[in-house]
């Protein structure tokens, strides 16, 4: 009889008690800035500047999974919002994005796509940031997973009175040995016309002049080319052919 020892020389609760201290200590991490952060362009937004620079959500060494919390500070840049108002909706305008990453381990600055913590929490002053919703599944065993997208929270940190102190993010979400990162940028949302012109070199610039070489061209010589294709008759023509193919009932098999 080992009274009360694990057979290892430890007590079961001295290695409780280790374990409340390793994950308390990750729990209490440092914060830290992932340097050379590379997030994935999204098209309807241009970025204009970084608020907060890309800051780590550490893993929990241990693996298990554990509650997780964090809250950094941030300026918000005033000017941009001087004529905002919640019930315009009109496009472009400039927005606060929150955007969540999973960085893998070796990280070497590829692209990073949108991506949450497991059980994910932020609020801005203590509001709470309504996140995208979870994605409806009827897998057994599965992680929920959110919609891969950035979240606008211009709206949280615009019902601040005072606006000249920081501002303050606090995010919370299971930690395991996976390692997160959480960012904010003010970017400047635009519409599908603008970037419709900048594809075709529609777009001005602030003195008149095109962005980019214009590539759009007359519809006439679209619909003239197609025909053509389609006519016969030339090296560069598309072939046109048929495909017979017969149908079982998945049923009768007849």
């Amino acid at each position: 009889m080992m009274n009360g020892n694990n057979g290892y020389g430890y007590r079961h609760g001295t290695n409780a008690q280790l374990l409340h201290q390793m994950q308390s200590n990750a729990l209490h991490q440092q914060a830290r800035v992932l340097r050379n952060f590379v997030p994935i362009p999204l098209p309807f937004y241009d970025w204009h500047k970084t608020v907060l620079e890309p800051m780590e959500l550490p893993p929990i060494m241990s693996g298990v999974k554990t509650p997780c919390k964090q809250t950094f500070t941030f300026l918000l840049p005033r000017e941009y919002f001087l004529n905002w108002s919640s019930n315009n909706t009109l496009l472009p305008r400039y927005e606060m994005q929150l955007r969540f990453f999973q960085v893998p381990e070796n990280y070497a600055s590829q692209e990073l796509p949108d991506d949450f913590p497991l059980n994910c929490v932020a609020r801005v002053e203590e509001q709470h940031v309504n996140l995208p919703a979870l994605i409806p599944t009827n897998k057994p065993n599965v992680e929920p997973k959110r919609p891969s997208r950035p979240v606008d929270i211009t709206q949280y940190c615009l019902n601040v009175r005072d606006y000249s102190r920081p501002m303050r993010l606090m995010v919370e979400w299971t930690g395991d040995k996976r390692t997160w990162a959480v960012a904010i940028y003010l970017v400047y949302r635009v519409t599908s016309e603008i970037l419709r012109d900048r594809a075709t070199g529609a777009a001005k610039s602030s003195d008149g002049n095109n962005e980019r070489p214009n590539h759009r061209q007359e519809e006439s010589v679209t619909r003239n080319l197609i025909r053509a294709r389609l006519g016969g008759g030339n090296d560069d023509e598309i072939a046109m052919d048929q495909l017979k193919i017969s149908l079982l009932c998945p049923v009768s098999f007849q």
